[in-house]
């Protein structure tokens, strides 16, 4: 039974706050499966992630995963519907709740000689990759054939950051010290001062870019110098968060998988991630390629630092500590200046990578991938995550209720003129 994980407390903390951050993915292929071969698929998995069979438990000392009581079955869910796409929005915009279901769910539609499938996961079990993680081992299975990468049981972070010895401690202990400045530096940034359109709406918004291969080929070749598709989405994000703030330099929040820090690859169903940010001189945001290359070696340095271990490992030992309960009840004096200010003022950006490989043997018969999420509550801006498939870049554009259309479509037009596109729409 896996214990929690202090990542897990804080989350489970946050939800009502922030929304529970479950992220559902949709995938359309072309062939059909047996209900009973995805149910199996679906068992399998969970014996290789026991946390997906489990409920979380909140408690006064320490909070816990405790095995789920009813069938397996629970957590899929078989369908013929003419109407998928009206079945596709339900499934898409139901939350799941941790602590009555277990953190996965799997609605598989079959549509003639295609299906469809909905994979929607909590984020207080599993963070981007540990989702990632989920899909391949799942698909693996699915397909009869083995994962990629070696699967690993065990949650706790000492596992992701197993790559970490002694030497690099004098490091870490100067990283931590650069995160505890963090949110100054955040803080002197520019505040956002054309805020993103409230719609009223009570529902949360999506919308989905794609990029070509082609598209993204120029643009690199246009900023030159060894440019990454991750520095062009940052420049942009940073140049579509400039568009709207006060004079001064900018901030990107963007996530980072601490996974990195392994001393082997392997699949793991956990939240391991930290939230940097990059501060970027306004005078850099002038034009793309001036921004690109102006953000490549901030967030190279931060990836070649221990910022990313620094910002999870002191508030995870200061959570063990204390009794879990008490540590719930004083998040809500902590969201002001962890969350709330620098969401004023940047946007938050997460960048999955290229799904290819994670999608396992189901990739080659994908006919599109979309992702609605994180469900997120009570934040003044959208959110984007990016991934690659295929050569070619999606950006999924999030708003949570209270923001809407509206506020997507600004986003987009943003995105599109910080990337130097022309507005399609």
């Amino acid at each position: 039974m896996p214990r929690a994980e202090p990542i897990d407390v804080g989350l489970f903390g946050s939800f009502k706050r922030y929304g529970d951050l479950g992220v559902h993915t949709v995938v359309d292929v072309r062939r059909t499966f047996a209900p009973e071969d995805v149910a199996a698929a679906l068992a399998a998995t969970i014996t290789h992630f026991p946390v997906l069979g489990c409920i979380y438990e909140p408690r006064f000392f320490r909070d816990r995963w405790v095995v789920a009581k009813g069938p397996i079955s629970n957590a899929f869910h078989f369908s013929k519907s003419d109407n998928v796409e009206t079945e596709t929005l339900f499934w898409t915009k139901k939350p799941l709740d941790p602590t009555v279901e277990r953190p996965v769910r799997i609605v598989q539609f079959q549509m003639g000689d295609r299906s469809r499938f909905i994979v929607s996961l909590s984020h207080l079990a599993v963070d981007g990759a540990g989702m990632a993680a989920v899909g391949h081992v799942f698909a693996s299975y699915l397909y009869g054939k083995s994962p990629r990468f070696p699967v690993e049981t065990r949650r706790d972070l000492g596992r992701a950051l197993s790559g970490l010895q002694i030497f690099h401690l004098p490091m870490l202990v100067r990283d931590t010290l650069h995160v505890l400045f963090q949110p100054l530096r955040v803080y002197r940034s520019a505040r956002r001062k054309q805020p993103y359109p409230s719609g009223g709406s009570l529902e949360p918004a999506v919308r989905h870019l794609v990029f070509s291969s082609e598209t993204l080929e120029k643009l690199k070749a246009k900023c030159g110098g060894g440019v990454t598709v991750n520095d062009l989405l940052l420049a942009a994000v940073a140049r579509a968060g400039a568009r709207r703030a006060h004079s001064g330099d900018v901030a990107v929040h963007y996530t980072m998988d601490l996974r990195r820090f392994s001393r082997s690859p392997h699949l793991s169903a956990t939240n391991a991630s930290s939230i940097l940010s990059a501060v970027i001189p306004q005078s850099a945001l002038g034009d793309l390629p001036t921004a690109a290359r102006t953000v490549r070696p901030l967030t190279q340095k931060q990836r070649n630092s221990l910022v990313g271990p620094a910002f999870v490992l002191l508030p995870s030992y200061l959570v063990n500590l204390a009794p879990h309960a008490l540590v719930r009840a004083l998040l809500p004096t902590v969201h002001p200046l962890a969350v709330d200010m620098p969401l004023r003022r940047g946007l938050i950006f997460t960048n999955v990578g290229k799904v290819d490989s994670g999608l396992g043997p189901l990739a080659d018969d994908i006919e599109d991938v979309r992702v609605y999420g994180p469900n997120m509550i009570g934040v003044p801006a959208p959110a984007i995550v990016a991934f690659g498939f295929r050569g070619q870049l999606h950006l999924e554009l999030f708003a949570p209720p209270g923001l809407g259309d509206e506020a997507l479509l600004e986003l987009e037009r943003d995105v599109y003129t910080a990337l130097d596109l022309p507005f399609p729409g």
